[in-house]
């Protein structure tokens, strides 16, 4: 039986932003002459304006700021004399970045430096404390934990490590946005939990769309790779990273990671068919199965709820009331025959609803 697999990951611009933004409003369209650059800026997460590249022996910080806003940064570290940081304006990538950490081979006597071999980023290397965290590369994809970090002693002791946590980065164009982007506090009325018009409005840009899906293919290729110290991915790191350790406010619903798989048995009229494996990849915790929603549109447009004409037959976790990250959970019909006779192809848009957030996953076929 043919199966269909996709990685999707679905964003949502909500870092609450401080320091290299400085503002609540982000236009990064620099060029309107040029709204298709080619080339990648960097490994980029999925808040837009966080990531990283190698830039010949440097690893730098990706600031996706306007030009007004790099050359503030710019200003104070040039008015800091003890600033060790080097800020810079690429015109050719109309990109902010700045220095991060050294290629630990070619530049052995530096403090800051990383090692891909070892997979990690060390500060302060060789002094009495180092502050390390991990890293990998393969293909366009980078995991990282930009934020936790180990504390290493001189004795190779080490505290304050983030277990399983890692963020996930692309190698990505940059994104051309439609528009000023309102993001921080303002992305969501607290109220109503809506999202603002301009991040709904980005939601629907078809360049959005055709960024996304780029980069998370490219995930869904090097997935298989993840380091065995990532067992916690997250898709937008900076929101992560913004939260307070006691806060229980989860935020809003950054991402989620979904592969989709058909069912390996044969559709039939029956009724009861087994129809996709649903396997929860990433998310910023596990979603609750009395929130969750899930449905199955078919090309004549007919909508399949979740506990309507579909139900979850099984779920591969230990919590039943949750679906967990890294668990697989099974749709089938719920006595109404959806899926066909089995001598033609079915084909489902699959959505997953998670509260008030609706994420749509892509086509799927049965066989």
């Amino acid at each position: 039986m043919r199966k269909n697999a996709l990685t999707l990951t679905l964003i949502m611009i909500c870092a609450s932003l401080s320091g290299c933004l400085g503002e609540d409003v982000v236009d990064i369209e620099e060029d309107p002459n040029d709204p298709n650059p080619a080339g990648y800026i960097g490994f980029m997460d999925n808040t837009s304006v966080n990531g990283f590249r190698f830039n010949g022996t440097t690893l730098e910080r990706v600031l996706v700021s306007t030009e007004v806003a790099c050359n503030e940064l710019i200003a104070e570290a040039a008015a800091n004399p003890d600033a060790e940081i080097d800020v810079h304006w690429d015109s050719t990538e109309n990109v902010c970045f700045s220095w991060y950490a050294y290629e630990n081979a070619s530049h052995p006597s530096e403090s800051h430096v990383y090692d891909l071999q070892d997979e990690e980023v060390c500060f302060f290397k060789g002094l009495a404390q180092e502050y390390c965290f991990p890293i990998k590369v393969s293909g366009r994809v980078m995991w990282f934990d930009a934020s936790g970090s180990s504390v290493m002693g001189s004795d190779g002791s080490s505290d304050g490590a983030h277990p399983g946590h890692c963020g996930i980065y692309i190698e990505s164009e940059r994104l051309t946005l439609p528009g000023p982007i309102v993001i921080g506090e303002g992305s969501m009325n607290q109220t109503t939990q809506d999202w603002n018009e301009s991040i709904l409005n980005l939601m629907e840009d078809q360049q959005y769309i055709d960024w996304d899906l780029d980069r998370m293919n490219a995930y869904a290729q090097e997935s298989a790779n993840a380091p065995s110290w990532c067992t916690a991915p997250v898709f937008s790191e900076y929101w992560w990273a913004s939260q307070l350790a006691e806060s229980n406010n989860p935020g809003p619903a950054n991402s989620i990671s979904v592969t989709v798989n058909d069912h390996a048995d044969a559709i039939t009229t029956d009724g009861n068919d087994n129809l996709f494996l649903l396997n929860l990849d990433g998310a910023d915790a596990d979603i609750s199965i009395n929130n969750l929603g899930i449905e199955l549109e078919d090309g004549d447009g007919n909508i399949h709820e979740l506990a309507g004409n579909i139900l979850i037959g099984s779920q591969t976790g230990t919590d039943d009331s949750l679906w967990e990250i890294g668990e697989t959970i099974t749709l089938i019909e719920n006595g109404v025959d959806i899926s066909g006779d089995g001598s033609t192809q079915s084909t489902f848009t699959v959505r997953v609803i998670d509260g008030s957030t609706t994420y749509n996953l892509g086509q799927f076929t049965l066989a």
